[in-house]
C-alpha cells in the first residue's frame, strides 16, 4: 500500500539557503543562482518594506519555496509580489497550492490591494497556476539573447569615433574611481535613468546606502563593464553588464542617459563598449530583459543582434478594499 507523503509548510531559516536555492536552480536552470547571491539580496532589503519566505517540506527535504515582498523602487504600501516554485519531479502534487495558501493567510493582515507574480510564457503550469487563481495578465516583458563572439562591431565605430570628437569620454567605474564623488554621481545618475523606464506604479526611488549595499557591494559586481558616459565630467549615460556565480552569461542592468542627453547615441555606444568588453574578456553570451513598451531600448537590442526569447508575463491579482 503506498504511503501518503508528508507535507509541511514552515517559515524559511537561515540553514534553509542551500537546500532553498537549489530548488530554484532546479526550476530556472538558465538562471542559477548562489547562497551567497541570496544572502546578499536578504540582507540589504529595505526593513522597511514587507518581506517573507516559506518552504515546503516534503518528507523532510525542501522541495518548494514561496516568498513575498515590496518593490524597492516602486513602493506602495498595499501592493505585493509574489514567488513561488516546486520542483519539478514534486509538481502536481498540491505542493504549490499549499505554499500559495500560506502566502495568501500571511498577507491577509496587511490587507493587499494588489498582488503580482511573473512568469515565462512557456511555463503552462505556472500561468494555469496563476490563472485560476484570479490573476490576469498585466504586461510583458522580452527576454533577449546575444551571441557575443559573432557580434560585428564594424557599423558602430562611426557612431563611437563621432561622440569621442564631440568631446563625450567612456569610462568604467574602475577608472572612475579617483573621483571623490563618483558614487553619488552613479547614485543620481541611476535614479534619472530608472524614473522613465516603464513600470506598472510611480517611481519612489531608493535612499543612496540601499544603492551602494545593493549594487557597488553585489557579489554579482563587475567594475568593467560599468560603463559611463560623461561630458565636461558630467555623468550623462550608463549602461551595466553583470556577472553572476552560477552561470557563464551576463546579465544586463540599467541602461539609459540622463533626459537632457538623449537622442544622441550614447545608449547604444555604451552598449556596443560593453558587448567589445565581453567579447575580449571570452564571454559567450549576454541576456537582458526589456518591456514590451519600451521600443527604443527593444529597436537598440534588435539593431545590435539579440534574439527574443519567450517573454516574461506580469500577471495581477486585485483585492477589494473590504477583502
Amino acid at each position: 500500500m503506498k504511503q501518503p507523503f508528508k507535507l509541511s509548510i514552515r517559515p524559511f531559516t537561515e540553514a534553509d539557503y542551500p537546500a532553498a536555492v537549489e530548488s530554484s536552480n532546479a526550476v530556472y536552470p538558465d538562471y542559477p543562482n548562489s547562497v551567497e547571491e541570496w544572502q546578499h539580496a536578504d540582507r540589504n532589503r529595505n526593513p522597511e518594506h514587507r518581506f517573507a519566505r516559506f518552504v515546503a517540506e516534503l518528507d523532510g527535504q525542501v522541495v518548494g519555496v514561496a516568498q513575498y515582498g515590496q518593490s524597492a523602487t516602486n513602493y506602495h504600501p498595499r501592493k505585493f509580489w509574489l514567488e513561488g516554485w516546486v520542483r519539478p519531479e514534486h509538481q502536481g502534487r498540491g505542493v504549490g497550492k499549499a505554499l500559495y495558501q500560506q502566502v495568501m493567510e500571511a498577507l491577509a493582515p496587511l490587507k493587499p490591494l494588489a498582488l503580482r507574480a511573473g512568469v515565462r510564457e512557456d511555463m503552462e503550469r505556472g500561468v494555469r497556476f496563476l490563472q485560476e487563481r484570479g490573476f490576469a495578465e498585466e504586461r510583458r516583458a522580452w527576454e533577449s539573447r546575444l551571441d557575443v563572439q559573432t557580434f560585428d562591431p564594424a557599423p558602430y565605430l562611426p557612431l563611437l569615433e563621432r561622440l569621442e570628437a564631440e568631446g563625450f569620454e567612456f569610462k568604467s567605474i574602475r577608472e572612475l574611481e579617483a573621483d571623490p564623488e563618483r558614487d553619488r554621481k552613479l547614485y543620481a545618475l541611476e535614479l534619472a535613468v530608472e524614473r522613465d523606464m516603464p513600470s506598472s506604479e510611480p517611481y519612489t526611488g531608493y535612499d543612496f546606502e540601499h544603492f551602494v549595499k545593493r549594487y557597488l557591494q553585489s557579489p554579482d559586481l563587475s567594475p568593467d563593464s560599468w560603463l559611463v558616459a560623461l561630458k565636461d565630467g558630467e555623468y550623462v549615460a550608463v549602461s551595466t553588464l553583470w556577472k553572476t556565480q552560477q552561470s557563464p552569461d551576463l546579465y544586463n542592468g540599467a541602461t539609459g542617459t540622463r533626459p537632457e542627453w538623449r537622442r544622441r547615441g550614447l545608449a547604444l555606444a555604451l552598449k556596443v563598449r560593453n558587448i567589445l568588453w565581453a567579447k575580449r574578456e571570452g564571454y559567450a553570451q549576454i541576456k537582458t530583459w526589456n518591456d514590451s513598451i519600451n521600443r527604443p531600448m527593444l529597436s537598440i537590442n534588435e539593431r545590435l543582434g539579440f534574439r527574443k526569447m519567450p517573454a516574461w508575463v506580469t500577471f495581477r491579482k486585485d483585492f477589494a478594499e473590504g477583502d
